[in-house]
């Protein structure tokens, strides 16, 4: 099999697709990176990783600069976190993908991608949502910020964390539990269990905890080293 000139091809096409109609273009990048990338995963069993080099240094010439070795390997990258389970979201742009595939975690991207076309973020924004651990949520007309938000692969759920610089009181209580429901409402998806939280405060108190009807809600304390 030629794998070059399939290469080449699809880059082609995917170029003149967005030339031509500029609504799909999104769509078009992923579809045709996904391709080349397939392409080149499996033209790298049979040729070694070296391929890479050689089919960059064509492109480069035969097309654009743009098809450096890193470009390509993103473009490979791209192909092995879909087939991972990545979920692509066509509404997101092919410079959105190149900051989701650094965080590797399938399950990390599919949060930031879904988060991204639910809130439109540009690729700044998405940048500035991944570099923050803060998770902005918006309850009537007042902003508040999630200090931590996670996901748990063992318990398929969402995790609300709090950081609290004093003992636990009951108000923190209230706050997470309006958090946890937020995101069970808003961001949760049937297929997932209810979200759980954890407040990490200086001090513990168990009595606090202990009158919390939430069996959802856990509390554990730091110390500094």
């Amino acid at each position: 099999m030629d794998y070059y000139n399939e290469i080449k091809n699809e880059l082609i096409d995917n170029e003149l697709t967005k030339k031509a109609k500029d609504y799909s273009k999104n769509k078009s990048d992923l579809m045709h990176y996904y391709n080349v990338g397939k392409l080149l995963s499996v033209a790298g069993k049979h040729y070694g990783e070296g391929i890479i080099v050689k089919y960059s240094n064509k492109l480069v010439v035969d097309i654009d600069r743009k098809y450096n070795i890193t470009n390509l390997k993103r473009i490979r990258q791209f192909y092995w976190i879909v087939e991972k389970g990545a979920t692509v979201w066509h509404q997101l742009s092919w410079s959105h993908y190149k900051l989701l595939i650094s965080l590797h975690l399938v399950e990390k991207i599919n949060y930031y991608s879904e988060v991204s076309v639910k809130n439109n973020y540009s690729v700044r924004e998405l940048l500035n949502r991944i570099k923050s651990n803060e998770y902005k949520i918006k309850i009537g007309k007042s902003y508040n910020y999630i200090d931590i938000l996670l996901f748990n692969i063992e318990f398929n759920c969402y995790v609300v964390v709090e950081l609290k610089i004093v003992e636990l009181k009951k108000e923190h209580i209230g706050q997470i539990e309006i958090y946890m429901n937020y995101i069970d409402r808003n961001l949760k998806h049937d297929y997932h269990d209810k979200t759980i939280g954890i407040i990490i405060c200086k001090h513990d108190n168990k009595l606090v905890l202990e009158y919390s009807s939430d069996p959802r809600i856990f509390s554990t304390t730091y110390v500094f080293s």
